[in-house]
């Protein structure tokens, strides 16, 4: 049995006090044996398909590029969703955040003077380009602690609940793409790869050929970042990106389809003590590690999404100058089998957690009375998303 691993990456930008991207990154593990397959199935069709969706509201002329002040509030919806027909997911993720001051904050990397600029990052090490040395959210971090430090700007707000929200139109398990409404914004992908039809264009570092990306033929309004948009606006049209199995490409499809607005799970927020002393009981949670991993305590079924991990972001205090700031989201999915190759570096709490949600997917078939009992794991599949969030916010208040 041969394997093969595909990685994607591709990023989003987020506006709110800032610009904010995000960048997607995926591994899919995929084995063959007389048919290629992904997990322990051979049948194309038991992918797990999980997309990330960010919904952010517009601010500003140029995705978040205007002066803020203290006390401005901006909706940024993070959640995933299960746009298979098969196979139940589990996910994770965890939100990192970078920031700098200073002269040319507001320059983009493919910017002529990027390179030059003379912004300091907040967090001393902190590269920018680098979302290793970013800093991870931590829940009720300790105070002076660098994740506690961010907390004296910018408020991140964590309520859960749910949203009506539009089921993707990028049904291409490989894609690298998020999906992304208002100012969320996606990385250009890599060719042979088509953006999104569904795509807002004009960020200025989406660039192709020195020429900006446009809008896509079936765009989102620009108001479809509004935490209320689907639920007023409760259809859409677009062509459905795929992939076509028999010459291993994506592609979109000729012919428009519409969708209709759904509404999320409800989710409640906890940390892991906090579980952990409640019962331990699965659920539409997101479970709070202290390690920065925000697990979801339910396998998301076929046509689902989960609630709400991230509902709005606030600017809260003012730096002095112009400012960028970010927010990296990286999260991971895999099939209720394949999470001890898909999620690395657990703590023992979440180990103890991930068991449960397997243990919850075991299918007992009837047996004649005498006769063993032989549990069978769903077939898995691992799909491993990372997402990035590296918003740039110009904020010049001397």
């Amino acid at each position: 049995m041969n394997s093969k691993k595909f990685k994607r990456r591709g990023t989003v930008a987020i506006a709110i006090l800032c610009i904010v991207t995000l960048a997607l990154t995926g591994t899919f593990a995929f084995q063959t044996m007389t048919q290629q397959g992904w997990g322990q199935a051979i049948a194309r069709d038991q992918f797990p398909a999980g997309r990330l969706h960010i919904d952010q509201e517009v601010m500003g002329d140029n995705f978040g590029e205007m002066e803020w002040y203290p006390g401005q509030i901006a909706n940024k919806e993070v959640y995933v969703e299960n746009f298979g027909d098969m196979t139940p997911i589990f996910t994770r993720i965890r939100l990192l955040e970078y920031m700098e001051v200073g002269i040319g904050a507001e320059l983009h990397p493919n910017d002529p003077d990027f390179a030059d600029r003379e912004a300091e990052p907040f967090i001393d090490g902190a590269d920018r380009l680098n979302t290793e040395t970013w800093t991870t959210l931590i829940p009720n971090a300790q105070a002076g602690s660098s994740s506690a430090k961010f907390r004296d700007h910018w408020r991140l707000t964590q309520e859960g609940g749910s949203k009506w929200f539009m089921p993707t139109f990028n049904q291409d398990p490989v894609s690298r793409e998020p999906d992304v409404k208002g100012d969320a914004w996606g990385l250009i992908p890599e060719m042979p790869e088509m953006p999104n039809s569904t795509r807002r264009g004009g960020l200025p570092s989406a660039v192709i050929d020195g020429q900006l990306l446009p809008d896509q033929p079936f765009a989102y309004s620009p108001d479809a970042g509004l935490s209320d948009y689907f639920e007023l606006n409760t259809t859409h049209e677009a062509t459905v990106k795929t992939f076509d199995w028999e010459t291993e490409l994506p592609m979109m499809n000729t012919t428009a389809e519409t969708h209709t607005a759904q509404v999320t799970k409800s989710a409640e927020i906890m940390t892991m003590d906090e579980w952990i002393a409640g019962g331990q009981e699965l659920g539409n949670v997101w479970v709070l590690d202290t390690d920065g991993w925000a697990y979801w305590a339910n396998p998301l079924e076929p046509g689902e999404a989960t609630g709400l991990l991230l509902n709005s972001m606030a600017y809260t205090s003012p730096v002095i100058g112009t400012m960028y700031y970010s927010v990296y989201v990286d999260a991971e999915m895999a099939a209720p089998s394949g999470w001890e190759l898909a999620f690395a570096d657990l703590s023992p709490e979440a180990v103890a957690l991930m068991k449960a949600l397997q243990q919850s997917m075991v299918v007992v078939e009837p047996v004649e009375p005498g006769e063993p009992v032989e549990p069978a794991i769903i077939p898995a599949v691992i799909e491993d998303q990372h997402i990035e969030t590296q918003p740039d916010l110009i904020d010049d208040l001397t």
